[in-house]
C-alpha cells in the first residue's frame, strides 16, 4: 500500500502538471520581428469543453490534496476539548 506521503506528493505532482499543460504558452514571430506576440494562439489552443474539464480535474485534486492534509492532521495531533 503507498504510504500518505507518497499519495500527496503524486497529487500535487499530477495537479501541477495539468495547471502547466492548462497555461501553456506559445511565442510566435513576424518575418522582420517587429511584433511578437506571446500567448494561446488559436491552433495551439485547447476546445472549451477540454479547458473547462481540465480546470475541473485541478479543483478536484486541489480538494483531494487539502482533504488529505487536513486527515493528516487530524489523525497526528489530538485536541483535547474542555
Amino acid at each position: 500500500m503507498i504510504s500518505r506521503r507518497k499519495t500527496i506528493a503524486l497529487l500535487a505532482t499530477l495537479a501541477l502538471a495539468l495547471a502547466t499543460i492548462n497555461q501553456a504558452t506559445t511565442a510566435i514571430a513576424t518575418d522582420n520581428a517587429t511584433v511578437i506576440i506571446i500567448g494561446p494562439q488559436p491552433t495551439s489552443q485547447l476546445d472549451s469543453f477540454l479547458r473547462t474539464m481540465l480546470q475541473l480535474v485541478i479543483v478536484v485534486l486541489a480538494l483531494t490534496l487539502l482533504a488529505s492534509l487536513l486527515l493528516i492532521t487530524s489523525k497526528t495531533f489530538t485536541i483535547q476539548l474542555i
